[in-house]
């Protein structure tokens, strides 16, 4: 599942780590990997939380103590954008 950090002040917010714990309600995950991406400026991170998590679930990533919302987006995290050619 692709996460998003929620912005504050507009930054990034820091970088998430692998075996970071990802806190929804009802259940717990783990940060599979995490940077900020230098196309979006966001820190995107993949998860593995479960399959019975869904675009709406309040989802928080837990860093030194403090839980900072994240949001569930689709991947890949930047649409491509290119054409691919035909090659005649």
């Amino acid at each position: 599942m692709g996460l998003i950090l929620k912005k504050k002040n507009g930054r990034a917010g820091g970088v998430f780590r692998p075996h970071q714990k990802v806190v929804p309600r009802g259940g717990e995950g783990e940060i599979t990997s995490g940077t900020v991406s230098p196309s979006t400026g966001k820190a995107i991170m993949l998860a593995s939380l479960g399959s019975r998590h869904d675009d709406y679930t309040k989802l928080a990533a837990v860093v030194r103590g403090t839980p900072r919302p994240v949001r569930v987006t689709t991947l890949p995290f930047v649409p491509k954008r290119y054409k691919s050619g035909t090659g005649t």
